[in-house]
């Protein structure tokens, strides 16, 4: 008796497994189904060798333990499909593979994709596409998915906003090149549609880039009531060399993180109230940067996640150790804390100063190098886990009061009721001069300071874009 042994290797797998087969007519690089893993799931491979043994000849594994290929894989020919790769938007870098049967599919359209372990639907951008060829194109014969249809201005908001703003180069995370380089449309609010546009995109803020969002900001604050925002203009800083990077590291014998690298060579050397890097020249901590031994987070005896008790009950740490100390009873005692401040500097790159003591801190070394982290002098949070989510937060919440009214408009909320809003203060404050920026209202510097005049201003502008409603 001949033992048939086929070297098989799983779709999806770098490794190649021996099976056995009683299939007559099975070829070198034919497909076959195979029970894989000690579920025995079904999964489709490659037939890499063929093998026969006799029962004297010595076998690759023995019989009574290999498993059965269970048959025959034909390839289904997906001739006149459209072989796809696609980009969602949601990925930085990242592409896949579709097939469509849509007509007159071409590169730059955006369709609707099955995405993911569980199909939840897509915006994706085709990067390329062309007649299915199943001799050169890659495809999983396990679980093809195809696009779900074309997107136009007519059946989707997102598209009909990229494309009436000009919006191919909008979209992007982290962009391929300096913000300076671009040169977006006028994004200003003069009808009901216009806040639409820009309602379709809010809940993928970061799939828009750092620059198109800035380029919102500085539109839509005109009258600069942001903090800080009358200094930075909501500009951001051309992007240094890999040079100067390089020297910034040799001279405060440092290493940054790859992500800050990127950032700030690629999109601006800060922006908002976060510094650039050269701030360090002229700066009074600089020296924290030089210690021969940067912190590693990780090797304090102490947690490092903010506690909101109002008492502390660990007796077992003592209070110039401890964190937990914003409102501990026994928070008096600054000097002590003095000593675990001067450790926490230390491997840390200050950012951004946000006011009232709080600085927020890029960690340079050990376990959690390249993440932000909040320093309010009497707790140390994270609240980022790279820089570009970092700023990322920073921009939206900037935009966060923006997106606020446009939605309460979108809602048609009465012009009355969102004047009323703006009187509460129980939800944060809101200058109205933002709202009279957003929603394209020139308020003269004589009433700048008149706080009945604008809001007044601000109620007759609200019924005039509902009246451009369609």
């Amino acid at each position: 008796m001949l033992y048939t042994y086929c070297l098989v290797k799983p779709e999806g797998h770098i490794e190649s497994y021996y099976y056995l087969s009683d299939i007559n007519d099975l070829s070198v690089g034919d497909y076959v189904t195979i029970p894989f893993g000690y579920k025995n799931s079904k999964l489709i491979g490659k037939v890499i060798t063929i093998e026969h043994y006799s029962p004297n000849d010595k076998y690759p594994y023995p019989p009574n333990k290999t498993k059965n290929i269970i048959d025959k894989y034909v390839i289904e020919d997906y001739e006149g499909y459209t072989f796809c790769v696609v980009k969602p938007i949601s990925h930085k870098q990242k592409t896949f593979n579709y097939l469509s049967n849509i007509d007159n599919l071409k590169v730059g359209d955006y369709v609707d994709i099955p995405f993911g372990k569980y199909n939840e639907v897509k915006i994706a951008q085709i990067i390329s596409c062309e007649k299915y060829d199943k001799t050169r194109h890659t495809l999983s014969f396990q679980n093809n998915k195809f696009v779900i249809r074309l997107l136009t201005e007519s059946n989707s908001d997102y598209v009909g906003f990229i494309k009436r703003w000009n919006g191919s180069h909008i979209i992007n995370p982290v962009a391929d090149r300096p913000a300076n380089n671009y040169n977006f449309k006028d994004c200003t609010i003069n009808t009901y549609r216009d806040i639409v546009d820009i309602l379709s995109v809010t809940d993928k803020l970061n799939d828009l880039s750092i620059p198109f969002r800035m380029h919102l900001l500085k539109t839509y604050d005109k009258y600069y009531t942001g903090w800080n925002s009358e200094y930075h203009k909501y500009e951001i800083n051309p992007p240094v060399t890999i040079e100067e990077v390089n020297n910034f590291e040799k001279a405060y014998n440092i290493t940054l993180p790859a992500e800050y690298i990127r950032f700030i060579t690629q999109i601006g050397n800060g922006l908002l109230h976060i510094y650039p890097l050269d701030v360090w020249k002229h700066h009074m901590r600089y020296h924290y940067l030089k210690y021969e031994n940067p912190l590693d987070l990780s090797d304090l005896d102490i947690n490092l996640d903010y506690c909101e008790n109002l008492i502390c009950y660990n007796e077992d740490i003592e209070c110039c150790k401890c964190i937990y100390n914003q409102n501990c009873i026994f928070s008096d005692y600054v000097d002590s804390y003095n000593v675990i401040d001067e450790k926490y500097h230390l491997g840390t790159l200050p950012v951004c100063y946000s006011g009232c003591t709080y600085t927020d801190r890029l960690i340079t070394s050990g376990k959690y190098a390249g993440t932000v982290w909040l320093d309010s002098e009497t707790y140390f949070v994270n609240i980022a886990d790279n820089f570009t989510s970092y700023v990322n937060n920073k921009i939206n919440s900037e935009l966060a009061p923006v997106i606020k009214y446009f939605k309460m408009i979108a809602e048609y909320k009465s012009s009355d009721e969102i004047i009323d809003s703006l009187n509460n203060f129980e939800n944060g404050y809101v200058n109205p001069l933002l709202l009279c920026g957003a929603l394209n209202i020139d308020i003269s510097c004589s009433q700048i300071d008149n706080r009945e005049f604008i809001l007044k201003t601000l109620k007759n502008r609200i019924d005039q874009i509902y009246n451009t409603a369609e």
